[in-house]
């Protein structure tokens, strides 16, 4: 097998997918390719090119054989189409070595989109009609017919000869000797019929008279079988496979049958048995090559259907079919479990996927030169966005006449008055002008969106042609909006393509330090600081304040979960905002007024969990308040003092109670994250001021009460699991419940104690 590349090979798709076509081109039939990708992740290109290389080596190995035998390969059209039907009614096809040997082949491509078909009771029966219909377009309505009509139950049959055609015969006469004796006796008897009349006296008396009926008896016979085979095809002609299997699935008290399922299977065999027919007439082996797509958009019984149904198609070894699943396995794995149509047969999603797939095929992520090639062909289609109507100089100078003659009429203005033509002038000028500006925008534009795969912004883009098409989209319409608004400001269109990236690829995160500088600057004004701190806060960067509130958004981690499953890559995140787009809060502030791409409810539900603690915060009583997550997890030992001075504590028991917290250090995540019995323990509280002191100040009790028995050790794996949970947040990995952390140290704890004793 030749692993030479072709010369049209230009990216790392383009290898791929060469080295794919080569291996379907010999791989053997009933196969289930899974070509393995993200949804969005250009699945549809991939497959065209695959397409492409498997139908240049199909010609290739085409012209070989052509040069090797005599035997030229042939198509079932024109005069072929003709011998074809001959042969279907005389001969019967052998199946020889050299057929079986060839390593020409022509492979017919079925594209079925699943999403087409989600409408529909029966998705499955879909895949079989789209089948019957490319099949039946492709050799064409009359052979298939004919061979439904009079060669379902033909057989190949093995042969050491050479010799790919027999003539069939009847009673040791061949079909071609039969007809041939019957087309010369209808002509003999039409001639005496038309010499002598037709017969009507008594057979014993006239010789002549014997002679013609016997010979129309024997036609009649003929006739008969001849008339029966012409009504089979002509139904066929008329009911199609595909109307046939309609007409099965309209009779409900059949396809809940098993019957059905086996009518089903029988059509198949029957297509199947056909397209072996073809190959020896073609001389060539035929492969039909189903591509599915857009699986992943249906819902999980269809799922299930579909898989089903391509277990039927392959239950034949000798099936020609290839299939190739273009999907989303993940996506198909949660839904294949969630199935009911699978049900007891699918429990483990990735289990049933690999037994329904025989060649699984991963594409790889998105080079850097596919990338860019793939944003550079996305900003040219996006031209008829950017550009501007024309200015019509003809059309101006026709306003210019007709508001002439306008004011000629009215009697306002004579063609010596130079005072309107002076005003003609100046909107003429202002036109310019405006075309002038018009100009500009387009060149801004053209920039912005070019910044997208001339700059490193590319490596921040997903290998996801969808939201490649999506941010070029946004791209444009956000500096159409700035420059709308803001005609006098001074815009860099890289920065714009770079928040337009940012807000795109980290909506959760972004939406989260959105609400966060939200806040921090209304309790700026709230508290009445000065102008130089205002500015000083809004000269910060964003990845600082994202770092800040950490520690909070670790406390409602649990909550936002699936919405961080919305964000790409972290590190890419850290590093895109602290080496590539610094931006800064008053940035941030500046580019959200103009940003279309953000779902505001992500915002609005960082609110909602940031505000969850503040609902009697506005309270008019001069009780205090209990004191937010968030505030806590800020404060210093002296921070929670001063709020501790606000408790309705007596004096020596407040001043008792300070001291501990400065000798133990008590700071806000301390207070957090730390058991209530150790906290009580340390400040030496009675029940109502730890009562008290509990109300305002809550907690999280994140981990267990580590005893006084507790190892170093043990300690130290306490420590390290909550910093592990925070790098965890920052990076964006899988994310551990304070359940399941406060339980991991629990089992730890009770292990050692077991080990222990």
């Amino acid at each position: 097998m030749s692993m030479e590349l072709s010369s049209d090979i230009k990216t790392e798709d383009d290898i791929y997918c060469s080295c794919l076509a080569k291996a379907l081109y010999y791989v053997d039939t009933s196969t289930t390719v899974g070509l393995y990708a993200p949804w969005g992740s250009r699945i549809n290109l991939l497959l065209k090119k695959v397409e492409k290389h498997i139908t240049v080596k199909s010609e290739r190995k085409e012209e070989e054989a052509n040069k090797e035998s005599t035997n030229k390969t042939r198509r079932a059209t024109g005069k072929n189409l003709l011998l074809l039907l001959l042969y279907m009614v005389f001969y019967r096809p052998l199946l020889t070595d050299t057929q079986s040997q060839r390593q020409n082949a022509r492979f017919i491509f079925i594209p079925f989109s699943a999403w087409q078909y989600a409408g529909s009771d029966i998705l499955w029966a879909g895949l079989i009609t789209t089948i019957f219909d490319a099949i039946n377009h492709d050799f064409g309505a009359l052979p298939i017919s004919l061979y439904r009509a009079i060669l379902t139950k033909c057989k190949l049959t093995k042969t050491k000869e050479n010799k790919e055609w027999v003539t069939k015969k009847l009673c040791c006469l061949p079909y071609w000797f039969i007809a041939l004796f019957l087309l010369l006796l209808s002509i003999s008897l039409g001639i005496l019929i038309a010499v002598f009349g037709f017969p009507t006296g008594e057979i014993h008396e006239n010789a002549i008279t014997a002679v013609e009926t016997t010979g129309v008896a024997l036609i009649g016979m003929s006739s008969i079988q001849i008339l029966r085979n012409i009504v089979a095809i002509g139904k066929n002609l008329i009911i199609s496979q595909r109307g046939k299997l309609e007409q099965m699935m309209n009779k409900t008290s059949i396809s809940s049958k098993l019957g059905f399922m086996h009518d089903v299977k029988n059509e198949v065999k029957v297509i199947t048995n056909f397209i072996h027919y073809m190959e020896i007439f073609e001389r060539t082996k035929i492969r039909v090559v189903l591509q599915i797509t857009n699986l992943d958009k249906c819902a999980p019984h269809k799922i299930g259907e579909v898989l089903d149904a391509l277990n039927i198609l392959l239950s034949d070894r000798d099936a020609p079919f290839i299939s190739i699943l273009a999907v989303d396995p993940g996506i198909i794995a949660d839904c294949v479990e969630r199935s009911q149509y699978l049900a007891g047969m699918a429990d483990n999603g990735y289990a049933f996927l690999n037994r329904t797939v025989t060649l699984p095929f991963s594409m790889p992520q998105m080079d850097d030169k596919t990338k860019i090639h793939f944003l550079e062909k996305i900003v040219q289609n996006k031209d008829f966005l950017i550009d501007e109507d024309e200015y019509d100089e003809k059309e101006d100078k026709n306003c210019h006449t007709n508001e002439v003659i306008y004011n000629k009429i009215n009697g306002t203005v004579s063609i010596n008055d130079e005072e309107p033509q002076r005003s003609l002038l100046d909107n003429h000028a202002e036109k310019i002008q405006e075309y002038k500006s018009t100009d500009h925008c387009e060149t801004l534009i053209r920039q912005g969106c070019k910044c997208l795969y001339t700059t490193n912004i590319h490596k921040c883009i997903a290998d996801n042609v969808v939201q490649m098409k999506r941010i070029t989209n946004s791209v444009i319409i956000t500096l159409n909006l700035i420059l709308a608004k803001k005609k006098s400001a001074k815009i860099e269109p890289e920065k714009v393509a770079a928040w337009v990236v940012l807000v795109n690829q980290w909506p959760c995160r972004l939406s989260w330090i959105l609400q966060y500088i939200e806040d921090e600057q209304q309790k700026l004004e709230l508290t009445n600081e000065t102008r130089e701190k205002k500015d000083e806060y809004k000269k910060e960067s964003l990845l600082s304040i994202f770092e800040k509130s950490l520690d909070e958004l670790e406390v409602i981690k649990s909550d936002i979960e699936r919405l961080l499953e919305l964000d790409y890559d972290p590190e890419i995140f850290q590093t895109f905002l602290s080496k590539d787009f610094p931006f800064t809060v008053q940035e941030a502030n500046w580019y959200f007024k103009f940003t279309i791409n953000l779902d505001h409810s992500l915002k609005r539900h960082m609110e909602l969990l940031r505000g969850s603690n503040n609902i009697k915060y506005s309270r008019t009583s001069t009780k205090p308040a209990p004191i937010p997550l968030r505030e806590i997890i800020n404060m210093t030992a002296e921070d929670v003092c001063r709020k501790m001075a606000k408790l309705p504590y007596r004096k020596e028991h407040l001043e008792k109670y300070q001291a501990k917290i400065r000798q133990h250090n008590l700071h806000g995540q301390a207070l957090v994250y730390t058991h209530n019995s150790d906290i009580k323990a340390a400040l030496e509280m009675t029940l109502g001021d730890w009562t008290t002191f509990r109300i305002h100040f809550p907690a999280v009790e994140a981990l267990p009460r580590i005893s006084e028995n507790v190892t170093k050790h043990e300690r130290k794996v306490h420590a390290l699991r909550y910093q592990d949970s925070q790098e965890k947040l920052l990076k964006g990995s899988s994310y551990v419940s304070m359940d399941n952390l406060q339980d991991q140290n629990r089992n730890v704890h009770l292990s050692n104690m077991h080990v222990n004793k």
